[in-house]
């Protein structure tokens, strides 16, 4: 836990002063045995042969590898949780914008929606530029029909007047 916690550097300080201390507690026990003489009143027996024993190298370095091998494992493990936290709050994010996008574009199709269906409803009620040439073609002959009507009313009226100055010499 105290590993997963740590930085790589922090790891790999504990391992450089784990593998650099060497082991001195037989070359210490001998130096001890060799600097305190025994005192006179004390029977003195022959010092017990020391045995060095060689600490083998093979176990040694698998020890060491297997220890190197944890940290760096621990190590990386820290550094891809890491990346992976990174990552899918990144990707959280991008969902979030992708879903706000979403909705506005949800909120454009409506309106469009709406402005079709108003544009079906004004079309429906509009008048065709057909209707509006018949019309135009109506108001015309009815104008064309009181332009006449009012040339027939003018030539009655000269025609009532000059039959009017007819009798007015005739009498």
């Amino acid at each position: 836990m105290l590993l997963a916690r740590s930085s790589p550097r922090q790891i790999a300080a504990v391992v450089m002063r784990a593998t650099a201390a060497p082991r001195q507690h037989n070359a210490t026990a001998r130096r001890f045995a060799a600097s305190s003489p025994p005192p006179s009143s004390f029977a003195t027996a022959p010092p017990a042969p020391v045995i060095v024993r060689k600490s083998g190298f093979v176990r040694g370095s698998i020890l060491g590898f297997l220890l190197g091998l944890t940290l760096a494992g621990t190590a990386t493990y820290g550094y891809l949780i890491d990346a992976t936290q990174t990552s899918t709050h990144s990707l959280l994010a991008s969902v979030e914008d992708l879903q706000k996008s979403t909705t506005a574009v949800q909120g454009y199709v409506k309106k469009i929606d709406a402005l079709q269906a108003e544009l079906e409803r004004l079309r429906k009620a509009a008048v065709a530029r057909e209707e509006v040439d018949k019309v135009r073609r109506e108001v015309a002959r009815a104008v064309d029909d009181v332009n006449v009507a009012q040339l027939n009313l003018k030539t009655e009226v000269w025609e009532l007047a000059q039959e009017l100055k007819a009798l007015k010499s005739n009498a």
